[in-house]
């Protein structure tokens, strides 16, 4: 998991995951998509509030893109936080990632902001 996130998410950002990283994430939740022994997706939820979760560090592999891995991925992610008693999911999404969210359901919520050297915006998405 942490090899994917440090490919596609922070290599091409001349970043790397550090150590404090990892301790910062200890207390939350991992999703992983494992095919052929491989980590193929990954990401990370924990709660900001007793309603609201937040999903991080989206990543599927280069090589798996275009086969709904991703909406599998977020769908799972919103399940597990339906069944944890959250009402809805906040993320920061890459400015080139939001047509996706949007698609599948999420709302920009914030102007334009610069996070990792690139711009994001905040999306929510109210669990049903």
């Amino acid at each position: 998991m942490q090899r994917l996130r440090d490919e596609i998410l922070r290599k091409p950002l001349r970043l790397s995951i550090t150590p404090e990283d990892l301790e910062a994430e200890s207390d939350q939740r991992h999703f992983v998509l494992i095919e052929n022994e491989s980590v193929i997706g990954c990401a990370l939820m924990f709660p900001v509030s007793e309603t609201e979760a937040k999903v991080r560090q989206v990543a599927i592999a280069e090589s798996e893109r275009g086969r709904g891995l991703g909406v599998f991925l977020m769908e799972e992610l919103e399940k597990t936080a339906r069944s944890d008693g959250f009402e809805s999911i906040l993320l920061h999404a890459r400015a080139t990632a939001v047509s996706f969210y949007e698609k599948i359901g999420y709302e920009i919520v914030s102007d334009r902001f610069i996070e990792v050297t690139i711009p994001h915006f905040a999306m929510r998405k109210p669990l049903e």
